[in-house]
């Protein structure tokens, strides 16, 4: 049987309307829809977004800021992570510094790091770390 729309206008006998074709209808709920997006970088962000390197099997690789760096130790401390991280132009005065980190260690997962922390480290271990300077 054929589906219809019933439309009816103020002072006026209803008119019988056939339904829209399958191809103009609304996609069911269940089908989800997929959006592919292109990456897209700023000038010069493609270093930063780089793949991570393949390295000695002495070495883990921690992810600091968006860039690789191979690590000898299992232990990184929040000095270590800053030196790595941030360079501090002359003239320049450090107000403050933060490091934060996650897929760490099944212990600690995430977290952040003060001055004197340690953490151990894990490969694929991401690290973000930030300093306020006055210049």
């Amino acid at each position: 049987m054929k589906e219809s729309i019933m439309i009816q206008h103020a002072g006026t006998a209803s008119t019988r309307l056939p339904s829209p074709p399958a191809a103009v209808r609304p996609v069911a709920a269940s089908e989800p829809a997929t959006i592919r997006r292109r990456a897209l970088y700023l000038v010069g962000e493609e270093d930063r977004s780089a793949a991570k390197p393949a390295v000695a099997a002495e070495r883990t690789m921690i992810c600091l800021n968006g860039k690789w760096h191979a690590m000898r130790a299992d232990m990184a401390t929040f000095e270590q992570i800053v030196g790595l991280a941030i360079t501090v132009n002359p003239g320049q005065t450090v107000t403050s510094l933060s490091v934060t980190y996650r897929r760490g260690a099944p212990d600690r997962t995430a977290g952040s790091l003060n001055p004197g922390d340690v953490v151990p480290i894990v490969e694929g271990m991401l690290f973000n770390a930030n300093a306020t300077v006055l210049s």
